[in-house]
């Protein structure tokens, strides 16, 4: 039982925002293949937010399956731990549907997951996942695993989700994105700083405003089969967790 939830380190028991259509709870899994300065779980991310206790967790899902429709499992980054495909197949037992959030470098560890709806997150253009984010593995490698990635949303369901932030995304990048974007569901988003963040200093004050992010829009629209601006406000995360 211990293994199945090793990694997870936080847990929000209820969402409505989380998963779309879908009442459910949110895992956290610690650590990351990447450092995103607008990432909002630093601890997360470096590993600092202890494990909970997997028979809490064990016990929690059995008790709110009834309940609850879904679960959501992010990070961190998911598809780094091994033991993820035990995890999912852990949570369908109980009838819940299960979305994963990913920022898709990975995805041979999604190949034996049961996954319900797949978000995956588009940072920017390969070139800056190295420059910026952190990324190893050459350009070619991050495009393949990102493409590879968005390919198993077609044969599921789900989404692709980018933030909009200054210089991770600018208009150069605008053509490239699109060309790994084509075909697909896009939800862009502004990056905030109201919570702690990995690393403020990185913006220096920058933002881009609504100008910016209408005319992004604008130009993914021309080859994505639909691109929506997600809003969740200025006051509330994605999803709080509960550690």
């Amino acid at each position: 039982m211990s293994n199945i939830f090793d990694g997870i380190c936080g847990l929000n028991k209820f969402s409505g925002n989380d998963f779309p259509g879908t009442v459910s709870t949110v895992l956290f899994y610690s650590l990351c293949n990447l450092r995103c300065p607008y990432c909002q779980n630093p601890d997360i991310v470096f590993g600092k937010t202890p494990q909970i206790d997997p028979e809490l967790l064990a016990d929690f899902l059995k008790r709110r399956k009834n309940v609850l429709d879904g679960v959501v499992i992010t990070g961190g980054e998911p598809t780094i731990h091994k033991k993820l495909p035990e995890l999912v197949e852990y949570i369908k037992k109980f009838g819940y549907k299960v979305k994963l959030d990913t920022n898709g470098l990975n995805p041979v560890a999604l190949r034996n997951c049961d996954i319900d709806y797949l978000a995956l997150d588009i940072k920017t253009t390969p070139k800056k996942y190295r420059q910026f984010l952190g990324a190893s593995g050459n350009e070619t490698q991050i495009r393949e695993n990102l493409l590879k990635t968005a390919s198993l949303i077609r044969k599921t369901k789900g989404e692709l989700r980018i933030t909009v932030a200054p210089k991770i995304i600018e208009k150069d990048d605008f053509e490239e994105i699109a060309e790994i974007c084509e075909g697909m569901d896009i939800f862009l988003q502004k990056f905030r700083t109201k919570f702690e963040v990995l690393d403020i200093d990185f913006f220096k004050n920058q933002n881009h405003d609504d100008s910016f992010l209408k005319e992004f829009k604008a130009y993914l629209e021309k080859t994505a089969k639909s691109v929506k601006i997600r809003d969740y406000g200025e006051n509330s995360r994605t999803s709080e967790k509960i550690l």
